[in-house]
């Protein structure tokens, strides 16, 4: 008896500790979160992608698309397509969907991600582009486009629901509410207590303070991300006048994505009527 009490006393201790563990990340981090302005939390978003130097190297970057954003723009795309890249980092994207065919056009908020990735494709690019943009706004366009790609995690960098939902109202009629936004973002676990707590400890301190409150999901992995469930992204899709055409996990070793294609409601409404008028009238089939 005692060979088998010991194990199953181990693991519940060690249950505890994780516990214990994820409580006290939860509340330094809620802390942070109520206290943190939007300007400082920006300055630690541009330190850390400062700090990250995969980003930065060009080894990083010539890799290209990670398989399962290669499948999502072979099956999701049409080629070739004019697309626009946000948070287009070091140019990793631009340059993998330019060796597809595609015209692009990508944009980084980051100074220093900019200027790795000018350098990128300058050498590599094929004609692809990168700018400066302000951050979590898309930025003015000459011309509609076939496909806003949202870069990889970028969905979730965007800091409040009110200014997602505006992102993706400016994607949708910079396609000319015909076509694609393609985004990813990271998905949480709300069983894990994690969240909750963030969330809680936030929204107190900024009650206090007299701050807008924090949403669940919203965290700190250093910089400022937001953790979705699907439902969540399609509110917000929906809320810009989007459907989700399709989405998917991604199998990505750095975390638990997903990812989405949304169109204009009413793209959407076209599509179907364009299908169901090709579709031969009913007695008129060969047997």
């Amino acid at each position: 008896m005692t060979s088998t009490r010991r194990p199953q006393r181990y693991e519940r201790a060690r249950l505890g500790v994780e516990r214990w563990q994820r409580f006290e990340r939860g509340l330094f981090d809620g802390l942070a979160l109520g206290f943190l302005d939007d300007v400082t939390l920006d300055e630690i978003d541009a330190n850390y992608y400062n700090r990250s130097q995969q980003y930065h190297q060009h080894e990083f970057n010539l890799g290209g698309l990670r398989s399962w954003e290669t499948h999502l723009a072979r099956n999701h795309l049409p080629s070739p397509s004019d697309v626009v890249v946000i948070g287009a980092g070091g140019g990793r994207e631009v340059l993998g969907l330019s060796r597809l065919g595609h015209n692009v056009t990508g944009f980084e908020c980051n100074e220093r991600l900019v200027e790795a990735g000018t350098l990128l494709l300058a050498d590599h690019g094929k004609g692809a582009s990168l700018a400066a943009m302000e951050r979590s706004r898309l930025p003015t366009l000459d011309s509609q486009v076939d496909v806003i790609w949202i870069g990889w995690g970028v969905y979730s960098l965007v800091r409040t629901q009110t200014q997602r939902i505006a992102l993706l109202t400016e994607s949708a009629a910079a396609t000319g509410c015909r076509g694609s936004t393609v985004m990813s973002f990271l998905l949480r676990d709300d069983s894990a207590g994690y969240f909750g707590v963030v969330h809680a400890v936030s929204s107190a301190v900024r009650k206090l303070r007299r701050r807008p409150s924090t949403s669940r999901g919203d965290c700190l992995e250093p910089n400022f991300i937001h953790a979705f469930t699907i439902d969540e992204v399609g509110f917000e899709c929906e809320a810009a006048g989007m459907d989700i055409a399709s989405w998917s996990f991604a199998n990505d070793p750095a975390g638990p994505y997903a990812w989405v294609v949304a169109r204009p409601g009413a793209a959407r409404k076209q599509e179907k009527s364009d299908r169901t008028r090709a579709l031969p009238a009913r007695g008129n089939h060969d047997h």
